[in-house]
């Protein structure tokens, strides 16, 4: 019979886990179902006790808790009547003198009334009750000392009161004893009881449970005897013994041959090679009586309580095996593929097998115990060990070709594998194959996969049997590639699975005996090599230029083969004089000629044609015909690897021969399209001198052309750059051949080829270095990389670690090698002269660096139009689904557009250094946008942080896509910006929510027919916006409000396109990295190496640097950076500004019908107030509400403007130390106050009062046109003013209307009177102002009464006089002896003074506050208080100014205080009165942010910018604004002269 194999193996295991899991289930259930009933019981009687037992204590502490409660209660009573009593003897004097007197009469007596009620508690309750009352209107009697004094004490009334509340309290204190001392009594016969009934209920419990229990072991006893007689049916039918006995002597068999030669002629038992699996009984098995059945069945395979398996791969059916390898142990995978090799091996007729490694990683090292085998019988391991990608390629062809021989032509339809093929054709040979793959899939493209298939899938048919070790995909490798290949190779393989030092295989431990030790070995493979012969060598092939010579068929091929050789020896001897004129690469190179024996050729049909044509020159120009010389031609589709080989004592003719190399690509690729990686570590780029002197001659956009190295780490680090630009190409362009095939398809976007240049080879080369030059070697061609090694055979090896010197051996196998020599240059290893292209002069040289020069100038101000990336038909785009904005052209003259809306493509991020055109993609961008949309489709906000004014050419035509235009944009103004952003998407999805419930713009747009614009921010240097060096907070905000719109926006059509210089700031700035990460649109421009990894992440940065090489304007577009999208390369149309008047034109054209709403807002401008007004054609109003025109809000807002109407309170305090901005902004006022005929102005201006009339002009010009405005020139001027305003104040609370006034108080630290006068302190007004005549007692009075609020003190100030003023509601003439009696007496008049109904700010008076206020004021100082005297019949000018400030505004009267300097303020306003509460709105500025946050809460005065001022309400809203430019004073005349007439 066949072998076993190891699928049928499985599926026995498979079928005993499958007994397994029917019976041990079904055992172990019947003995845990009764184990769990019986357990159920028991908890169920525990749970009912513990629920018994708890309820029993709960209802005692429930008891015992409302027994002390109502204790502590009654105690609580009876301690609030002690209080309350001795509240009475403190404040009533008479009570506490017959207290002890009546407590003795009325001893022991106790009310009965309290006992008619139901609960005791509610009768000590209403005793306290009861108490209080009466005890209240002796205990709070407002002025009980007066009351005393007004014989009050004696009344019966109050004598009954006492005695009531002596009984009431007796008995409070006779209910409180009771409940004491019964009470607990009470409660513990209570709990007696309650413990009683719970000890039988107790007992019940348990005698019902001892019940339950035994009838339920009776029931069970009775059940589910036995199912043993089934159980041992089904295991002989699924595991009989003479199977079970078959197995173990199949292990023992291949155990007894293990590591033997067979030198027969058949595979032992069919069986190739075989490992093992311990079945855990004891682990699977839980019932013990099914345990036992089973370690008895199987005895002859039980190792240690495990059943060991033998899993055999037989020669017919074998599985292809995939070993997923482990990391952090890939030596054991190594091990166990040497001990699978070995194993077929021993199991193989000798000669009968052939191994085949792939070994991309290790390049052969992975199967290092058999190197000697290898040595000894290179046949035996093939060819060569693969690990190129090529070689791979190749060698899995050869396999595939084979098993489509063997399927075709041996096997078809008749037979199942190669073996039953040969039991019926015993003449052929038969041969099998070993195929062992490491670190798969590297080096495997997707062509190759098919071939590995193929493979798995035939190949065991066919004698060919698999190994593949599969690491984990490493970081940075193409992941998701690497698991598409596994998943399409898994399914056809049995997957060995390595954790850390052990493997398994279908969820099972696999266990295999290793390889021999090195002497094992040997000792094997001596007596294998005595039975095998065949060693075979390898040749050389000559280049294919020379082929078509030989090859030639007839003499036309032979001919045009002459012709076209010829031209390129003309070529490689022109002089050096110029550089080429073409714009596209050559294909071939000729670097020079190399002179042949001329009896290569003599087998030629045209031999003396090419001994002729091609002769050689001796240097005596003699003519050599044994020697002929061709061009030495490289096809630069192919790999181009050059070896310059010579001892220390050719170093100059070696640096000689790569200068040859140098000048010549650089004379036959276009300008600027040759890029040098210079790694020379013993001159440190003394070599390529003249290179670098060469290209520091060149235009900055050139000079970067040269890398220079000299440590290894920049050898490594440039090479594995390469190889990812090879690995990114080939994955990125699989459309184009090569680079070259690229540059030829896409004339406008070439990229440079790269001359990987090293010197002193292989100086300071490791291993790491030359592994990854050998992947560039044999892939670099690809993109454009070609390698010329300058081999100094001085230079050793250090050690052979890591096999250095073969890989040294192996690179030389894949380079071309030039030998120097003394007398020139050979060719190896045929040693054939070699005559290189000719050096450049010095003269040449200069002469070729400026036609270069020019050249690269030329290229670099060739630009892409703007109107190649325009839409045949504008603004008819519609962004219901994306937002598709073309940019520029890309690869095969296609137009690259940025998309928003597309996947998780909703945000971008730019990043361009100086002049590398991010400000022309921008532009680009906002152009191309309002060309392909109609303002329908989208809006536009655009803002310019960078402090220049590059959008301002979008303010020079009506634009209705453009909702917002920011130049120079500040901080504060970006935040208002995020909000309105933020508010717009809260609005829409309003919209959706009652449209339908619907999430997305599309869904919306698609469902209702109804258009709703995509909004596109653009930020250019956004940096600042986010820079917390400015302003905390502002940063801290806008970077939330950035992360809401970008986690949020995409749902609403709103997209942020973020542009900067550097993104080296951004990790300092307050955004989120979350936020930046959402921006996955990346682009870049002349970007550095770190911008350019923090644009494009690690897996693109080397591709993206090599995009952006080019002129001006090349970008790299990645459409999601955080995925494997390829980098797009493309060059950015340029839109001149002659481009952007024309179609900007053009768009106002279009939709000169359409709305436009665009705000624009300019940092550092300042809006003239004229401007403004006409802008706005703002005239005369006449109104009773004032507006006066503030400035330009720093924030998404309409202009700010204050209003002065009666409807609240309307005054306004400015300070700052600026006098500029100081005048500016008062004058606003004034001027605004002008423009409303129904507004009057008095204005008080410190500095003309101090004689510095700075404003004087203005005030004149400004007097001319506006009759109300009123200054003040001397201090008599302002005390005038404000007994003015007091009289219209007086006369409007009469009766309603008047002009609103605006009291304009400038200066204020120049105005020492008007400090006096707001700290409420009476000035002399003598000095100022002529006063009346002293009035009489009747005038007083009448004045009094008139407006007694004035001030309390001031009516009673006055000396006494001999008539006796009794006013109003008052009788009673004031007792000499007591000195509180006058003050008394005069209480009613705090009422007199009531606000009409039309005041709504002047609040309601307590007479009693004012009298305490009044009593506190003459204790203080009773001497001051006399000695002020009366100023006029209306009150003292401070007096009057402090009502109207309090009241004023409520009959159209505001203040409007301003001062240079906090202090000022604060001695003025905030002490004395504190006047400054009643200025609740505030503009600051130039002051320190401590003397401004007193002022207004969290501002930072220090960070406004020049021309801004901080406003508030004082309620709800705080921010900055730009006051407007008041005019010259000539302005003002004649603005004033149009406007104003008089």
């Amino acid at each position: 019979m066949d072998a076993l194999t190891q699928a049928e193996v499985f599926a026995l295991i498979g079928e005993l886990n499958g007994f397994i899991e029917k019976w041990d289930p079904r055992l172990v259930t019947q003995e845990r179902e009764y184990q769990a009933k019986r357990t159920r019981i028991i908890a169920e009687n525990n749970a009912e006790k513990t629920h018994r037992e708890k309820a029993y204590k709960q209802e005692c502490e429930t008891l015992s808790r409302q027994s002390a409660k109502m204790i502590e209660d009654a105690q609580k009573i009876l301690e609030d009547v002690d209080q309350m009593d001795q509240q009475l003897m403190s404040s009533d004097k008479y009570y506490s003198k017959t207290k002890t007197r009546k407590e003795a009469e009325l001893a022991g007596v106790e009310s009965q009334a309290y006992r008619n009620y139901t609960a005791l508690m509610e009768g000590i309750e209403a005793i306290r009750r009861d108490y209080g009352q009466i005890s209240k209107k002796y205990r709070e009697s407002m002025l009980p000392f007066l009351i005393n004094d007004l014989h009050f004490l004696f009344s019966a009334q109050r004598k009954k009161d006492y005695e009531s509340l002596i009984v009431l309290r007796n008995t409070v204190h006779k209910f409180v004893n009771e409940v004491s001392e019964l009470l607990p009594e009470i409660t513990q016969d209570e709990l007696t009881m309650k413990k009683e009934a719970f000890e039988q209920d107790q007992k019940t419990l348990a005698l019902n449970f001892l019940s339950t229990i035994q009838e339920f072991d009776n029931q069970e006893s009775i059940k589910n005897k036995s199912d043993e007689k089934q159980l041992q049916r089904e295991l002989d039918e699924l595991f009989p013994q003479e199977f079970v006995d078959f197995l173990a002597r199949t292990g023992m068999d291949y155990e007894s041959r293990r590591g033997k030669v067979n030198s027969g002629k058949n595979f032992a038992d069919g069986i190739l090679w075989m490992s093992f699996t311990d079945y855990p009984l004891l682990l699977l098995v839980e019932n013990k009586k099914l345990l036992s059945l089973l370690k008895k069945r199987c005895a002859h395979m039980m190792v240690n309580d495990l059943i060991r398996f033998p899993l055999p791969m037989a020669c017919k059916g074998a599985e292809p095996l995939l070993v997923m390898s482990d990391t952090r142990f890939p030596e054991k995978a190594k091990q166990l593929s040497h001990a699978w090799m070995f194993g077929v091996l021993a199991s193989s007729p000798v000669a009968k097998l052939e191994i085949t490694v792939i070994d991309p990683e290790n390049r052969g090292t992975s199967v290092g115990p058999f190197f000697d085998a290898r040595k000894r019988l290179p046949e035996l391991f093939g060819e060569k060990i693969c690990f190129t990608a090529e070689d791979i390629a190749a060698q899995l062809a050869l396999l595939n070709e084979e098993i489509e021989t063997t399927l075709m032509d041996k096997l078809g339809t008749e037979y199942d594998s190669i073996f039953d093929y040969s039991r019926e054709h015993p003449e052929e040979a038969l041969r099998v194959r070993c195929l062992v793959m490491y670190d798969f899939p590297r080096n495997i493209s997707d062509s190759v996969l098919a071939d590995v298939r193929n493979i798995l899938r035939n190949g065991s048919r066919c004698g060919i049997y698999t190994m593949i070790i599969c690491p984990p995909p490493q970081p940075g490798t193409r992941q998701e590639s690497y698991r598409q290949m596994l998943q399409t190779i898994q399914p056809l393989t049995a997957v060995i699975k390595q954790d850390q030092q052990s493997f398994s295989e279908r969820g099972l431990p696999l266990l295999y005996h290793p390889m021999p030790d090195k002497a094992g070995f040997d000792r094997f493979f001596s007596k294998y090599m005595l039975i095998f012969e065949g060693m075979q060598n390898r040749g050389i092939a000559f280049s294919p230029f020379i082929r078509k010579l030989v090859e030639a068929k007839d003499d036309a091929e032979l001919d045009g083969s002459i012709q076209n050789l010829t031209e390129w020896k003309q070529i490689s001897q022109e002089p050096f004089d110029q550089q080429s004129a073409s714009t596209t690469f050559p294909e071939l190179f000729c670097m020079g000629q190399i002179a042949y024996p001329a009896e290569i050729f003599d087998e030629s049909i045209g031999y003396k044609k090419i001994v002729r044509a091609f002769r050689a020159e001796t240097p005596g120009h003699s003519i050599d015909m044994s020697r002929v010389e061709l061009p030495m031609m490289f096809n630069l589709h192919h790999p181009l690897n050059l070896e310059v080989i010579g001892p220390e004592a050719q170093r100059d003719n070696m640096q000689s021969a790569a200068y040859r190399v140098i000048w010549g690509f650089l004379r036959k690729c276009p300008a600027s399209k040759v890029r040098f990686c210079i790694f020379d570590p013993k001159e440190g780029g003394g070599s390529v001198r003249m290179l670098s002197n060469f290209v520091n001659k060149m235009p900055d956009s050139y000079k970067k052309a040269v890398t220079q190295m000299s440590r290894t780490e920049e050898l490594l680090s440039c090479l594995k750059e390469l190889e990812g630009q090879t690995l990114d190409f080939i994955r990125d362009r699989p459309d184009y051949d090569d680079l070259l095939d690229y540059n030829a398809h896409n004339p406008r976007r070439t990229e440079a080829i790269t001359l990987l240049m090293l010197y002193d080879f292989p100086l300071n080369a490791d291993a790491r270095c030359l592994e990854l030059l050998s992947s560039v070697m044999q892939k670099g061609n690809k993109c454009g990389i070609y390698v010329i090694l300058c081999r100094n055979t001085a230079v050793e090896v250090a050690s052979s670690y890591d096999h250095v010197d073969e890989k040294l051996a192996e690179l030389e196998k894949n380079c071309v090698q030039i030998e120097c020599k003394e007398n020139g240059f050979a060719l190896l290893p045929y040693h054939l002269s070699v005559r290189l292209i000719e050096k450049p002069d010095a003269g040449q040289l200069e002469k070729f660096a400026v036609e270069y020069h020019k050249a690269v100038e030329k290229l670099n101000v060739q630009s892409i139009h703007f109107e190649e990336i325009l839409p045949p038909e504008p603004f008819q785009g519609s962004t219901a689904k994306v937002l598709k904005l073309p940019m520029g052209i890309g690869d095969g003259d296609s137009v690259v557009s940025m998309v928003f809306g597309e996947g998780t493509s909703h945000h971008g991020l730019i990043g361009g250094g100086t002049g590398g055109g991010k400000s022309t993609l921008l532009h680009t961008l906002i152009m191309s946008s309002m060309m392909n949309y109609s303002p329908e489709q989208l809006n536009l906000y655009l803002m310019d942080f960078k402090g220049g004014t590059e959008f301002k050419i979008y303010e020079s035509e009506r634009l209705p896509h453009i909702k917002l235009l920011a130049l120079d944009a500040l901080q504060e103004f970006g935040e208002s910006i995020l909000e309105n952003l933020v508010q717009e998407m809260a609005n829409r999805s309003d919209i959706f929510k009652r449209s339908g419930g619907y999430t997305k713009l599309e869904d919306y747009v698609t469902n209702t027919g109804n258009s709703m614009p995509r909004i596109l921010v653009i930020m250019d240097e956004f940096q600042i916006l986010f820079d917390s060096g400015t302003n905390r907070k502002v940063a801290e905000r806008c970077a939330n409000l950035a992360k809401k719109i970008v986690t949020e926006g995409r749902s609403y059509g709103v997209h942020l396109l973020m542009a900067t210089q550097s993104t080296k700031i951004i990790s300092t700035l307050t955004l989120d990295r979350g936020t930046i990460e959402q921006m996955r649109i990346r682009v870049g421009l002349k970007c550095g190496e770190d911008d350019t990894r923090y644009l494009f992440g690690d897996t693109h940065c080397s591709d993206a640097m090599k995009k952006m090489e080019g002129p001006r304007g090349t970008a790299v577009l990645n459409e999601d950076y955080t995925e494997n999208n390829p980098n797009v390369g493309l060059r950015v149309a340029f839109c001149n500004d002659e481009t952007k008047k024309h179609y900007l034109k053009q768009i106002s054209e279009k939709f000169a019908d359409s709305p436009c709403t665009m705000q624009v807002f300019e940092g550092s401008r300042t809006v003239p107030m004229l401007d403004y007004l006409a802008a706005r054609s703002i005239g005369i109003a006449d109104t009773s509400t004032v507006t006066v025109h503030m400035g330009e809000k720093i924030k998404v807002d309409d202009p700010f403007e204050l209003t002065f109407d009666r409807k609240k309170q309307h005054n306004v305090l400015i300070c700052g130390s600026n006098d500029e901005l100081m005048d500016r902004t008062v004058n606003l006022f004034l001027l605004s106050a002008a423009l409303n005929r129904r507004a009057c102005v008095y204005c008080v201006d410190g500095d003309s009062i101090v004689g510095d009339d700075r404003c004087g002009s203005f005030y004149q010009s400004l007097e001319h046109g506006a009759a109300e405005l009123h200054t003040a020139h001397t201090r008599s001027d302002i005390v005038q003013f404000v007994h003015d305003l007091y009289e219209k104040y007086q006369q409007r609370k009469k009766k309603t209307g008047g002009d609103t006034v605006l009291f304009v108080i400038k200066n204020l630290q120049f105005l020492d009177l008007m400090q006096t006068m707001l700290l409420g302190d009476r000035v002399d007004e003598a000095e100022y102002i002529e006063l009346p005549t002293e009035p009489k007692a009747a005038d007083v009075l009448s004045a009094v009464v008139e407006d007694p609020t004035l001030d309390l003190l001031a009516g009673f100030s006055a000396e006494p006089t001999d008539s006796t003023v009794e006013p109003t509601g008052f009788s009673t003439k004031p007792a000499d002896d007591d000195p509180f009696a006058a003050l008394l007496a005069q209480v009613p008049s705090l009422t007199a003074d009531v606000a009409p109904a039309e005041s709504q700010n002047v609040e309601e008076r307590d007479p009693f506050a004012d009298l305490m206020a009044s009593f506190s004021s003459i204790g203080a100082d009773s001497s001051y208080v006399s000695a002020q005297p009366v100023s006029g019949a209306m009150g003292n000018a401070s007096e009057k100014l402090q009502k109207l400030i309090a009241d004023g505004a409520a009959y159209g009267i505001h203040f409007i205080i301003c001062s240079s300097d906090y202090q000022t303020v604060k001695e003025s306003m905030h002490f004395g009165m504190n006047i400054l509460n009643k200025f609740r709105e505030r503009i600051v500025f130039a002051l320190s942010d401590s003397d401004a946050f007193n002022l207004i809460d969290n501002v930072n005065v220090s960070t406004l910018h020049d021309n801004t001022v901080y406003y508030t309400n004082g309620t709800t809203d705080t921010f900055q604004f730009k006051p407007y430019v008041s005019p010259a004073p000539e302005q003002v005349e004649t603005f004033c002269s149009e406007l104003l007439p008089m």
